[in-house]
């Protein structure tokens, strides 16, 4: 009953999928989330009416904090390490990327608490 994890050949009967480099599940999720939460940003944005290039450049904001969210995913996955042990350089990276994401959906909630 394990699971084939064909990048790296090996099987396990860990739920978790941990391939030779740590937990895949982790840049998995990061994704998946991006995919999710950045069309909502955008209706967000749409919705506090702020013009096309605040818009823009919230967009490219959170893109590049999901970007560095999956850098961060990545770095802990390759280093075998769980993502709540941090060190100066993934916490640098780690708190960079929350801020490029929170901070635009900050913005757009703060137009729209305005509109009202």
């Amino acid at each position: 009953q394990g699971v084939l994890l064909s990048v790296h050949g090996v099987e396990t009967g860990h739920p978790a999928v941990w391939g030779a480099g740590g937990l895949m599940k982790i840049p998995h999720a990061i994704g998946l989330h991006a995919l999710q939460l950045l069309p909502i940003l955008v209706y967000l944005l749409r919705r506090a009416r702020l013009d096309e290039a605040a818009r823009l450049r919230a967009v490219r904001a959170a893109s590049l904090g999901y970007a560095l969210l999956l850098g961060f995913g990545l770095l802990q996955m390759l280093r075998e390490v769980r993502p709540a042990s941090l060190e100066p350089v993934s916490g640098a990276l780690l708190a960079a990327a929350l801020a490029l994401l929170a901070l635009p959906f900050a913005r757009a909630g703060a137009a729209l608490l305005e509109r009202r």
